[in-house]
């Protein structure tokens, strides 16, 4: 409030003067969101263009819903028996008969290493319903390595969802930055150009849920 009432200030001053401007803005995702004072006659959305909520601190005077989502396939499948080290630095131990999915993202492509160990992704099982799969061992610069062991017909070529568009999701864009110890301005910024995007017309959020 104290920087809207210089503002303010200032802008008098130079009314005084006879300067005008056509466009004065200050507000951006959060104050569109809770500081309509902040309005003036234009504002600029930047987070919640994306469907997303600056912070835990804004409230939910409007209602987002994420836009993007990304999505990968399956490369390869491996049986590992238990006590078997996963990637780099051995970071992750087989407790059990794991079976382990390559995928095709890595840093490169902006997912994050700080998801080693502790991302998750929805694998699409053979009947179409999503299982939640751990990201096992680091993240590696062309490839991330999953559990698909409990995830019934996934094969070569199963789609993962990288990103849920679905906010309560574990791999929703804002809890893969709370899991990396971020925010999701990093997150959907990180997205590297060598990702390919597609853009779709509007429609309703999707309703699948994941099993588990």
């Amino acid at each position: 409030m104290e920087q809207i009432r210089r503002l303010n200030d200032v802008i008098d001053r130079l009314r005084s003067r006879a300067i005008q401007f056509p466009i004065i803005h200050t507000a951006n995702s959060a104050a569109i969101l809770d500081v309509p004072e902040s309005y003036f006659n234009k504002v600029r959305l930047g987070i919640a263009l994306y469907g997303y909520y600056p912070s835990d601190e804004t409230s939910r005077s409007l209602e987002l819903h994420p836009a993007m989502s990304m999505h990968s396939r399956i490369l390869h499948l491996k049986n590992l028996p238990p006590g078997s080290p996963v990637s780099y630095g051995r970071t992750f131990v087989t407790a059990r008969d794991t079976l382990v999915a390559t995928l095709p993202v890595g840093y490169a492509d902006g997912l994050s290493t700080a998801l080693s160990n502790r991302g998750k992704m929805i694998v699409k099982a053979a009947d179409g319903t999503g299982v939640v799969c751990p990201v096992i061992g680091r993240v590696c610069m062309d490839l991330t390595l999953l559990d698909v062991t409990d995830v019934p017909g996934v094969g070569i070529g199963s789609e993962v969802v990288v990103y849920s568009p679905r906010r309560e999701d574990p791999n929703s864009v804002e809890s893969t930055a709370e899991a990396a110890d971020t925010i999701p301005y990093v997150v959907t910024c990180a997205v590297s150009k060598r990702v390919p995007r597609v853009y779709l017309p509007a429609h309703p959020p999707n309703t699948t849920k994941p099993q588990k």
